[in-house]
């Protein structure tokens, strides 16, 4: 006998619904209107924390030596306006009824393709953190070179093929700078 799990769908008019055990767990269950409380402050500060990070000012400082500085401005800012369309379009199933991601996917994929996108969106918040994580450990490192002049000569008899260890270090630190901020919620 399949065991089924009971879901209160009266926030969103659609009354009771029972759906087979295998197919649900918590996370994907939509979020109760009494628990969603993002405002449009909420996702301006998102939006804002995605478009003004260090890796946006590289890009946009690589972008003036080649293109000029007005130009460099637009194209940065067509690209920030394409994230913030993408991040509405992605999010407005979220936002409105409260499903997760991994729930509105299925609807396109089904629920065994819905695992392609979901892992492709997987790599790509690694390399997010990854390059985040690199500028990070560079911008410590110059720092503490600045500051402290032995920090440079870590690596004044490694072979050149090797990681620097002092960059190495600033990695890890950056890292764990980065994770706290994420909190155990994700967001």
């Amino acid at each position: 006998m399949k065991e089924e799990v009971a879901l209160d769908l009266d926030d969103y008019g659609q009354g009771r619904a029972n759906v087979d055990q295998r197919y649900f767990n918590d996370n994907l269950a939509p979020v109760p209107k009494r628990s969603r409380d993002w405002s449009w402050v909420s996702f301006t500060t998102v939006w804002a924390g995605m478009v003004h990070n260090v890796v946006q000012f590289e890009i946009a400082g690589l972008l003036t030596f080649e293109f000029g500085p007005i130009l460099a401005l637009v194209i940065t800012a067509l690209a920030y306006g394409t994230e913030l369309v993408a991040m509405y379009l992605n999010g407005h199933m979220g936002a409105k009824w409260g499903i997760p991601f991994p729930t509105s996917i299925r609807v396109s994929y089904g629920i065994r393709g819905s695992y392609i996108p979901i892992v492709l969106r997987v790599f790509s918040a690694f390399f997010f953190f990854a390059i985040q994580t690199y500028v990070g450990a560079t911008l410590i490192s110059s720092v503490m070179g600045l500051y402290f002049p032995w920090w440079s000569s870590l690596t004044e008899n490694v072979d050149r093929n090797a990681p620097e260890h002092g960059h190495f270090l600033c990695g890890l630190l950056a890292g764990q700078l980065a994770c706290p901020v994420q909190g155990n919620e994700g967001g």
